[in-house]
């Protein structure tokens, strides 16, 4: 599992060294854990700096900017130049946030239906 080998590299490394990782994403989760709460507080706890990268058009996942936000990471858009078949990689991290949604309440209010 990946959390426990982190956890393995943070006591290898010493509590005084941060380490990064970078996560590549196409969007907003679609399985488990959906604002990656617990995900975020393990980070912070272990000194892991997540950078997210978005790949995609489009609004930046909050989820992904919540994450690299609250572990110290940057955000960066990758944009597919389909015609040309090159990616362009923008730095967004300076861009405001936008809210996490309310999956709960959403997942809640589908079962209505």
């Amino acid at each position: 599992e990946v959390i426990t080998e982190f956890e393995k590299v943070a006591q290898h490394a010493g509590s005084e060294k941060r380490l990064h990782a970078v996560m590549l994403s196409d969007g907003e989760p679609t399985a488990g854990c959906r604002d990656l709460k617990e995900e975020r507080a393990w980070a912070q706890r272990l000194k892991v700096c997540f950078h997210t990268i978005f790949i995609g058009t489009g609004n930046y996942p909050p989820v992904l900017a919540r994450l690299a936000t609250d572990t110290g990471g940057r955000r960066f858009q990758a944009l597919p130049y389909y015609a040309s078949g090159r990616v362009r990689v923008v730095d967004v991290s300076q861009e405001p946030l936008m809210e996490m949604p309310k999956w709960d309440r959403w997942i809640h209010g589908m079962s209505a239906w």
